[in-house]
């Protein structure tokens, strides 16, 4: 059956075409031959003719897709760019009266989290993180650093960076606390000459060259230090008991100089076998251009040994500073120049039976603001005691000739005469008073600091 439609269509509108008005008139017979869709609109806009082309309110022919043009952003999902309001949760009201486009847009919308599906309104949330900041001066570079009480921490360390270090830096520092100093109460060690008027040392002039009477000519010029860890038991003329234990000998090529050095025991009393070493004062026997003969004169030998100053110790002073350049000065209304550029003040308490002293620092602490947060690479870290002079150890008194001159750790012993009562050798930094590293010699700082940190504040669930 042919379906034509015949007769004339007629249909007369009127456009703004640039202000000109335009009247046009169709008349044309349409037939199944002819008829070709795309000539053909049919408006179903119910609305103004002069509006562009979407559907009503009524949501009349809603079958049909809405016609979006050039006022699209105020017809979408999000009227009056809304989107730009949408939140973590997905909260999206399409109970929107004017949105002309909700329908077609409604059925397609999934609820996505972008983070979490559990945040808050404000995602972010600042912490504060707290970590210590551990300083021991036992491991600095001794070249750069010979002093425990003057050196420089470096945050944010490489394989070439120099000790003391720390592996990352400090950023957006809230507040950094000090919460412990410990130094040897005994910070220096002097070098003296054996006095002839004290009987112990004449006696001990004796002692030693009897020990080298059995062994001289294995040591005299040996780099390998065969009888370490030994020791040695002997009456003196003046009919006293003494028991030595030996720290280290050797034979100084450059210098052509032999040179042992020694503890005693000084309960020994010739019957009873204390095995209890002082290991706070170390003796020392040299001799120079040494041959296999020994020479048993006293006179030619130089005969040393080490002690600690009698008016060094910390709590015998009256207060120390701190100075960290990096850090804000606390004490800026002091009546003393040195102090008021100080981070803080150091009182010493009383010696423990280690030998060390803990100072009180009254846990002085700095508090950066949230809008100027702090951050450290570096910290130059120096020790004076009240009136601003820099703490001074004595570094003349290290053994150079050490094989573990810069080791921090300790040796076991090997010497089957010792090993027994003594695990660890007599040269260790534990026990050896002139390791450049000796433990009895080291200081400890021990900071606490808050980092602001950022997370996702989440909701929390009870």
């Amino acid at each position: 059956m042919e379906n034509t439609f015949s007769g004339n269509v007629q249909d007369t509108y009127t456009t703004n075409n640039y202000g000109k008005q335009l009247t046009q008139k169709y008349e044309n017979n349409i037939t199944n031959d002819n008829f070709n869709q795309s000539n053909i609109h049919l408006n179903r806009n119910t609305g103004s003719l002069y509006a562009n082309p979407i559907r009503s309110d009524s949501y009349d022919f809603k079958q049909n897709p809405s016609y979006l043009t050039d006022n699209y952003k105020q017809r979408c999902l999000f009227k009056n760019d809304n989107y730009n309001k949408a939140t973590q949760n997905n909260d999206v009201n399409f109970n929107n009266g004017n949105n002309f486009g909700q329908f077609q847009y409604e059925n397609d919308f999934k609820n996505r989290p972008l983070i979490d599906n559990n945040l808050n309104e404000a995602i972010r949330l600042d912490y504060i993180d707290e970590r210590d900041i551990i300083i021991d001066t036992i491991n600095r570079d001794l070249n750069t650093y010979p002093n425990i009480f003057n050196f420089r921490l470096k945050l944010g360390s490489t394989e070439t960076t120099v000790g003391p270090s720390i592996h990352r830096t400090i950023n957006n520092v809230k507040y950094i606390k000090l919460q412990k100093a410990i130094f040897p109460d005994n910070y220096n060690i002097a070098k003296n000459d054996f006095n002839s008027n004290d009987n112990t040392h004449n006696d001990l002039k004796e002692v030693s060259l009897d020990y080298f009477n059995t062994i001289w000519a294995t040591i005299y010029n040996s780099v390998s230090r065969e009888n370490v860890d030994d020791y040695h038991t002997f009456q003196a003329s003046s009919g006293n008991y003494y028991k030595i234990y030996i720290i280290d000998h050797y034979y100084n090529l450059e210098d052509d100089k032999f040179e042992m050095d020694f503890n005693i025991d000084s309960s020994y009393d010739g019957t009873t076998d204390s095995n209890i070493p002082d290991y706070q004062t170390v003796y020392s026997a040299c001799y120079d251009n040494p041959t296999s003969s020994l020479d048993t004169n006293t006179s030619n030998w130089n005969f040393y040994y080490y002690k600690e100053y009698e008016d060094t110790q910390i709590q015998t002073g009256r207060y120390f500073q701190l100075h960290i350049d990096q850090l804000p000065k606390n004490n800026d209304l002091a009546t003393a120049d040195s102090v008021s550029k100080s981070f803080c003040l150091l009182i010493p308490g009383k010696e423990d039976v280690r030998g060390f002293n803990a100072l009180d620092g009254f846990e002085t602490d700095k508090i950066f603001k949230f809008s100027n947060l702090g951050s450290f690479n570096n910290f130059n870290i120096k020790i004076t005691d009240c009136v601003g002079d820099t703490l001074e150890t004595n570094t003349d008194i290290w053994n150079a000739n050490l094989d573990n001159y810069s080791n921090s750790k300790k040796i076991l012993n090997g010497n089957s005469m010792t090993k027994s009562y003594f695990k660890y050798s007599f040269r260790s930094p534990n026990k050896y008073i002139r390791h450049p590293l000796s433990w009895r010699q080291q200081a400890m700082f021990i900071f606490n600091i808050g980092e602001v940190n950022i997370d996702m504040n989440k909701k929390t669930f009870n």
